[in-house]
C-alpha cells in the first residue's frame, strides 16, 4: 500500500549507481538505448522504441534493466564490457513466497534471468508475430549480453549474495586507487575499507526504507494520513538531519537519551 515499495527501490537504485561512481566506474540509470534497436522491421521498430521509453521512465513494460555498468571488473577475468544489473525488493508476503531450502532473497535473485527471458518473449510475439517457443529478435539480443545480475532486497533489509559479490568486485576495483579513499597502506587495506563503506551506506538505505515501507502502509490502511507523500514529508518532519547525525557521530550504537 502506499507505494513504499517503489521508494525503496528508486532509492537503492540510487544509491548503487552513486557507489559505482564513487569507485571510479562508468553507471547508468535505466539505460534506454541497451536494446531499443534489437528490433529493426519499420513500424515494429518504432513501437518497440517508444515502449523502450516508457519503460525508463515508468521503470516498467519493457526489457530495460535498472543499471548499466560498463567496462564492469571481474577479479581474476577480463571486465564485462556491458553488464545489466536488476534492483528487486521483497515484501513480507514475497519472503514466505520464495521461501524454499535457501534464503528468500537468493531465490528471487536467482528467478530474475527467467523472467526477463519472459519478457523477450512476450515483446517478439507482441511486436514481431514470434512464436513463444523461438528466438525472436529481443530475446536475441538479450542472450547477447551478460546474464542480468540481480541484487535483490529482502523485507528485512537484508540482501542477496548476489550484492556482497558486486560489493567485492566494486571495492577491489576502487582499492587499485587507495588515495582516493584516503587508504594510505595500499589496496589490501583499500579493499576492506571501501567494502565495508559500501555495505554500511547500502545497509542503511535498505534498513531505512522498509521501515518507511511498514509505516507508510500502516497510514495508508489506517488512513491517519491523506496519502504516502504526506506520510514521507511527516516521517523527515520528525526526525530530521538523521542521516547526516549518524553519518558523524562516529559511534554506531544507539543509546538512548538519559541512559
Amino acid at each position: 500500500k502506499g507505494n513504499g515499495r517503489t521508494r525503496l527501490h528508486n532509492a537503492l537504485e540510487t544509491e548503487i549507481v552513486s557507489r559505482t561512481k564513487t569507485a571510479d566506474l562508468d553507471a547508468e540509470h535505466q539505460p534506454r538505448l541497451l536494446n531499443r534497436d534489437a528490433i529493426t522491421d519499420g513500424p515494429a521498430r518504432q513501437r518497440f522504441a517508444a515502449t523502450q521509453e516508457a519503460s525508463a521512465r515508468g521503470h516498467h513494460g519493457g526489457i530495460v534493466p535498472d543499471i548499466l555498468v560498463r567496462d564492469m571488473p571481474r577479479e581474476g577475468g577480463p571486465p564485462v564490457a556491458q553488464q545489466p544489473l536488476e534492483v528487486k525488493t521483497a515484501s513480507l508476503c514475497d519472503q514466505h513466497a520464495y521461501q524454499g531450502d535457501g534464503r528468500p532473497v537468493d531465490a528471487l535473485a536467482e528467478k530474475v534471468p527467467g523472467w526477463y527471458e519472459a519478457k523477450a518473449r512476450r515483446l517478439d510475439a507482441e511486436f514481431c508475430g514470434t512464436p513463444r517457443d523461438e528466438e525472436g529478435p529481443v530475446l536475441r539480443r538479450l542472450r547477447e549480453l551478460p546474464l542480468i545480475w540481480a541484487l535483490a532486497f529482502g523485507a528485512f533489509g537484508e540482501w542477496s549474495r548476489g550484492v556482497d559479490r558486486f560489493v567485492a568486485e566494486v571495492s577491489h576495483h576502487a582499492s587499485l586507487t587507495p588515495e582516493r579513499f584516503g587508504c594510505c597502506h595500499g589496496p589490501e587495506q583499500a579493499r576492506g575499507v571501501i567494502a565495508g563503506w559500501m555495505r554500511k551506506r547500502l545497509g542503511r538505505v535498505a534498513l531505512r526504507g522498509c521501515a518507511r515501507v511498514r509505516l507508510t502502509a500502516l497510514q495508508v490502511v489506517a488512513r491517519t494520513l491523506p496519502g504516502p507523500e504526506t506520510s514521507t514529508a511527516y516521517a523527515d518532519r520528525h526526525a530530521p538531519g538523521v542521516w547526516d547525525e549518524w553519518d558523524d557521530s562516529g559511534n554506531h550504537v544507539w543509546i538512548p537519551h538519559g541512559g
